[in-house]
């Protein structure tokens, strides 16, 4: 019994010194032992203190981590890839767990995660059998306080911050005037008793609010003056000047403009934990982590149309040029000479053209408008974990755990579109047929820092912008998880080859719900149109047929609107220009110094009150083609050998482990098929666009498949202050469910009506004109759910060398080879659809979908560098550095215009981390930079000529600099200053080249204060 307390003494006092330390110093310490003493190749980060980490979030610490890479988003790290890979798991003390931001995924959202519940965090690199399975280049895995590892009697812990950034500190006020916001806050508490050595518990709360700037541009880039829709692309106005309208080829956006929205995020939630020594065999532990946040991304967006010509629209009866070509450009367009594509064309003729981007674009776009919108988003998720520990004290321990998840994501989207739209009906010139439009003429910039705008009009003027229409939709995600496992680990005492083994079952059910809605409203009215029974024309639909998804146009003012809809009884709903207000506030984005008639975004924090003032009676209804419901059952076995030798292989000592695991997985998809033509007795609304279908039947799929995961690890002790490492594994990675289950769901636009000869159907419209029909046709669509997409897979390859030269001091050096065996990809093609009246005129749309894809590879090399300076004199002995360095080269089977083999997505060539601190007598200081190369982000698919090409949209190298000061006044009193990308740097994309903006997302410097009183 002595030597049984003695040994719960030491384990307890292990733990302890794994998860409280204090200072930079002692947390990098900690770090380089967890990596020394494991079995497998890791990076760990190690709080500084309860609730500190060594950065303001998860995500900022983990970037420092070798091999690293994150994604921000609203100037908040969000997710992470390691090694050039985002098929990455992460769990919560060894197990899967649930966050609402990735419900369909297995990757976490770091932003649900408050940084204030994590200890420390374990970045595995190689994998054995007895982990979870699920990422393929590594497992990161968030570790929690365990309770018996506190000291005797009371720990607790009280930490609040104030924070700001640079660009979101400023507020306009209601009057007009500007202020300065209060700060955000981030206030948590943690209190923890440990009654006895048997039995202890820990609980957390925390509460915070941020609030951040966040400008952006996003161009989605076209080829200029398609010779028709979906056509080949010309040069008519000869930008070049070679004389040769034929053979260049010139990028330019579908609509110039910027976006401007601040994002509030309001967080809440807590932990418990409580661990009891039941006997001196058993152990209890039980834990509890609720997070729930409420995020409103309020914003103004401004777009010059340029998706047609003036021309395209008609004046007066005379009917216009073809629209959709992308033909808005006028001379004055400066284009700098990009590259070369060469094509076969449809002919058979083999083609090369030279391709040309945008410096400079001289516009006069058709029409000008401006979005209020807001994205909502209110998450919660709650994990819990029951575990029971068994040991004899001798050779055998056996572990029991039982995790419940539930997580929800309820995501609503609202805007009102202001201006005048080109294609809108508009006949108040006494001239029978649609009036000639007012264009706009603006020039955009793209040569300096940030593009520049300058145009013609007051945009500022809600007169000038005298027309609204609203639109919200929403969906609703829900997940389950509920996992059962038993491990056991048993050691051998006969002293051979093999000194345990590791073996144990896991069953696991992890289930996910989609569905999708529109906002309606009872306002669809009969046309104007000499085809319809006047004494219906301008009056309401009835029934079913009376909802819209996409209201008509209003006017502000009420007495400007057509008598003839006035006399229908047309609702006076008292909206006017005065519920307008001027907007100014683009960050770096010049040219709208004067403002832009808009509407304050945070009238849409509830969008159905919003809806109904504009549209009384409006609903919810759901749209079927978009649900699903996907279950993944999986069940597991694995066994584990752990092996080892003191005289070693040829004198060098050794040890390691050979394992394999077997997962079965059953997977269920639910989906809905709707009707391919709606109508009055399947859906509601009237016109094809409108439509919503409440007639589909349900679609169930099964399948099952069985995945054999063998791993390796050996680790050899040349001396003893080098480790040597190898290991190999085959991996997986779950998919993605929206991949598995989401349905067909298609876009829409209208084409020509023609009749079975293919001649053009006329009309006689309102005015007496005969003019062409149109008929709702596909204009592409996305069928991403499959049922048959098989996970991830992959062979993992390191091998690593530790040298630890000197007391908290290591030199690494690592080897790192992924095959990819299969992977899973989107991908465009064309499909045939019938038109809205059930006719089949060949027409075809373009489809994302989803399909497995081969022959991908990620090698690279990791070098990674920390030490204390304790030999330096004087002050500089309190001083250390950490250096690392990733190249990691990937190839997959996706090729750019120009044939080069493209990457991975989200990977970096290079990366590296540089961080110099400061620790002394409780005064810690550490300014880190991290930097990455251009980052592959994704294809944009066109098909210039009915030719599928993709364009490549790379990130370009970004640096953050970050700095941290604290001071500990007294054992229990410490303070703190943070500031977080110093450099203020953006994150911006281009697309195949350099000088061609695809986007740009603006991202502030972020300064925090605090202190923390820890007892």
């Amino acid at each position: 019994m002595a030597q049984q307390a003695e040994d719960s003494a030491s384990e307890e006092t292990t733990l302890l010194e794994e998860v409280i330390v204090r200072g930079v110093r002692q947390s990098q310490a900690k770090a380089i032992d967890i990596k020394r003493d494991s079995d497998r190749i890791v990076d760990s980060i190690v709080a500084e203190d309860i609730g500190k980490l060594p950065d303001l979030t998860i995500t900022d610490s983990l970037q420092r981590v070798t091999g690293v890479q994150i994604n921000r988003e609203a100037n908040e790290g969000t997710s992470l890839n390691i090694r050039g890979m985002p098929q990455v798991l992460t769990t919560l003390n060894g197990e899967q767990f649930l966050s609402p931001w990735s419900i369909t995924g297995i990757g976490a959202n770091y932003s649900d995660i408050p940084a204030g519940m994590i200890s420390g965090v374990d970045v595995y690199k190689s994998q054995s059998a007895s982990m979870v399975a699920g990422g393929i280049s590594g497992v990161v895995d968030l570790k929690t306080l365990s309770p018996l590892a506190m000291e005797e009697g009371v720990t607790a812990n009280l930490r609040a911050e104030g924070s700001f950034g640079d660009r979101s500190k400023d507020e306009t006020k209601p009057d007009g005037s500007t202020g300065t916001r209060d700060p955000d806050y981030n206030v948590s508490g943690f209190f923890g008793y440990k009654f006895n050595d048997d039995l202890a518990f820990n609980a957390g709360l925390f509460s915070s609010e941020s609030y951040n700037a966040n400008y952006s541009m996003n161009h989605d880039s076209r080829f200029a003056f398609l010779d028709r829709q979906n056509g080949t692309p010309t040069d008519p106005l000869d930008f070049d000047g070679d004389g040769d309208l034929v053979n260049d080829w010139y990028l330019v956006p579908e609509t110039y403009g910027a976006s401007s929205s601040f994002v509030t995020r309001e967080r809440e939630g807590g932990s418990v934990s409580i661990e009891w020594q039941l006997t001196d065999n058993f152990r209890l532990r039980g834990d509890a982590f609720y997070t729930e946040m409420e995020q409103y991304d309020r914003g103004v967006r401004v777009a010059f149309n340029a998706k047609s010509a003036v021309s395209s629209y008609q004046v007066n009866g005379t009917p216009g040029t073809e629209s959709d070509l992308y033909d808005a450009l006028e001379d004055g367009s400066v284009f700098n000479e990009a590259g070369q594509f060469s094509y076969v064309e449809e002919a058979g003729q083999a083609q090369t053209v030279t391709i040309h981007s945008l410096q400079v674009a001289d516009v006069l776009a058709p029409d000008f408008t401006t979005t209020s919108s807001n994205n909502i988003n209110r998450t919660a998720a709650l994990n819990t974990n029951v575990q029971l520990d068994y040991t004899n004290h001798d050779n055998l321990t056996v572990t029991a755990r039982y995790i419940y998840a539930e997580a929800e994501k309820r995501y609503r989207q609202a805007s009102l579109q202001q201006g005048t739209p080109a294609w809108e009906w508009v006949d108040v010139d006494g001239i029978p047929g649609k009036d000639p439009i007012d264009p706009y003429a603006v020039t955009v910039d793209y040569t300096g820092d940030y593009p520049s705008f300058n145009f013609d009009k007051d945009v500022s003027d809600a007169d000038l912008l005298g027309r609204y229409q609203a639109i919200a939709t929403g969906n609703n995600t829900e997940g389950l998880l509920n996992v059962a496992r038993v491990d056991a680990n048993f050691e051998f005492d006969n002293g051979g080859f093999f000194e345990s083994v590791d073996f144990g079952v896991r069953y696991g059910v992890r289930e996910a719900d989609y569905t999708e809605f529109f906002y309606v409203t009872p306002t669809q009215r009969y046309a104007n149109d000499q085809r319809i029974p006047i004494d219906k024309r301008n009056q309401l639909y009835s029934g079913n047929r009376i909802w819209q998804r996409y209201p008509d146009w209003r006017l502000f003012n009420y007495d400007d609107e057509p008598a003839e809809l006035i006399e229908a009884g047309l609702y006076n709903n008292g909206f006017t220009a005065a519920d307008t207000s001027v907007f100014t506030d683009f960050g770096p984005f010049s040219g709208f110094e004067g403002g832009v008639s808009s509407v304050d975004p945070a009238q849409w924090d509830s969008p159905l009150e919003f809806m109904n003032r504009l549209y009384p009676g409006t609903r919810t209804v759901e749209d079927p083609s978009y649900a699903y419901n996907v279950e993944e059952a999986s069940a597991e076995v694995f066994g584990q050998l752990n092996f080892g030798s003191e005289s070693g292989l040829f004198g060098i000592p050794y040890s390691g482990n050979v394992g394999l695991k077997v997962m079965q997985t059953d997977r269920t998809v639910e989906r809905n098929t709707v009707p391919e033509v709606l109508d009055v007795f399947n859906s509601i609304g009237a016109v094809d666009y409108q439509k919503l279908a409440f007639v589909y039947d349900i679609e169930t799929k099964e399948r099952s498949f069985t995945q054999y995961l063998p791993s390796f690890n050996l680790n050899m002790f040349p001396s003893e202050d080098v480790v040597v490492r190898f290991a190999a594994a085959r991996t997986t990675s779950r998919n993605d469910l929206q991949n598995v289950g989401s349905g067909l769901f298609l876009w829409y636009s209208q084409c020509e009506k023609t009749d079975e000869n293919g001649e053009r159907v006329l009309i006689v419209d309102s005015a007496g004109n005969l003019v062409g029909e149109t008929v709702t046709c596909v204009g592409g669509g996305s069928d991403n759910g499959n049922i048959d997409i098989d996970p991830w897979i992959a062979d993992v390859y390191n091998t690593s060398a530790e040298w630890y030269f000197d007391e908290n001091a290591i030199v690494g050096l690592g080897l790192f080879y992924m095959d990819v065996d299969t992977s899973v990809r989107s991908f465009q093609e064309q499909r045939n659809f019938v038109d809205g009246d059930g006719i089949d005129r060949g027409r075809t749309g373009n489809v994302w979908a989803t399909e497995n894809a081969s022959g991908s590879s990620l090698y690279g090399v990791e070098f990674g560098y920390r030490q204390p300076f304790t030999f330096l004199p004087s002050f500089l002995s309190s001083t250390g550095i950490e250096f690392n360095y990733t190249y990691s080269q990937s190839e997959s089977d996706e090729k750019d215009l120009e044939g080069n083999t493209l990457p991975l997505q989200s990977n970096s060539e290079h990366q590296s981390n540089l961080i110099l601190w400061y620790d002394h007598a409780g005064f810690n200081a550490r300014v880190a930079y991290n930097w990455r190369s251009d980052e592959y982000v994704q294809p944009v698919g066109l098909s210039p000529g009915g030719e599928a090409i993709n364009l490549a949209t790379w990130a370009e190298p970004a640096g953050y600099l970050d700095l941290s000061l604290s001071y500990w006044i007294n054992e229990h009193v410490s303070v703190y200053l943070n500031g977080t990308n110093l450099t203020a740097t953006d994150r911006r994309n281009y697309a195949q080249y350099e000088d061609q903006l695809q986007s740009i997302n603006v991202q502030e410097r972020r300064y925090a204060a605090g202190f923390t009183l820890t007892f």
